[in-house]
């Protein structure tokens, strides 16, 4: 993963995330995996990051997603907007979301 810069950071804010199609999510037992049917792959996520990809409707910006979960979080607005920057590059990275 590539480490963003405070510079680049910001700029992701106004991006808008959206579920990529052929992904789907599912809970077995205490475990929440995201599958990619096409290509026959398994990314295994935490509550927290299923419920990021969860919000990634392709209308919210990453800064709505972001003022959604803090609001639940507010003494940990910086540890929330790192996991969720962390996250979204994850989850991009590997065809999970997409932005426009």
């Amino acid at each position: 993963m590539t480490k963003q810069t405070e510079h680049e950071i910001p700029l992701m804010n106004d991006r808008v995330p959206r579920c990529a199609e052929g992904f789907t999510l599912e809970q077995f037992d205490h475990e929440i995996l995201l599958f990619n049917v096409a290509k026959d792959e398994t990314l295994y996520l935490n509550a927290t990051a299923a419920m990021i990809w969860g919000l990634c409707d392709g209308e919210r910006t990453v800064r709505q997603i972001i003022e959604l979960i803090t609001a639940g979080y507010p003494d940990s607005v910086a540890d929330v907007e790192h996991d969720l920057y962390d996250t979204l590059q994850t989850l991009s990275r590997h065809g999970a979301i997409e932005f426009s």
